[in-house]
């Protein structure tokens, strides 16, 4: 939007009828999207989007997803006790002397 109205393709007051009228063409496009992806032959690997599940398993695979996340291979996140940590103590610290 920021760059729309610098470059002057609309004034500020059109902001917000634009911005709603992009949410019903989203509206009108989103039961066509499947068939659209299809028709593109884009795979679910190429995709790489849960939603957009050909078998319609999205929260298994979000799962399996969350499952395999770097994020999740240890119990605790790495950097944990040398970065937030301390600094969820002293947080604490600041929050009791108030």
């Amino acid at each position: 939007m920021g760059d729309l109205l610098e470059d002057g393709f609309f004034k500020p007051q059109h902001a917000a009828g634009v911005r709603a009228h992009i949410q019903s063409l989203l509206a009108t496009l989103r039961p066509q999207a499947i068939g659209l992806v299809d028709a593109f032959n884009i795979s679910d690997f190429e995709l790489h989007s849960s939603l957009g599940r050909y078998d319609g398993r999205v929260y298994e695979h979000m799962f399996q997803w969350a499952k395999e996340s770097p994020l999740n291979r240890t119990e605790v996140v790495e950097g944990y006790e040398l970065y937030l940590k301390p600094l969820m103590q002293r947080e604490g610290q600041i929050t009791s002397k108030l």
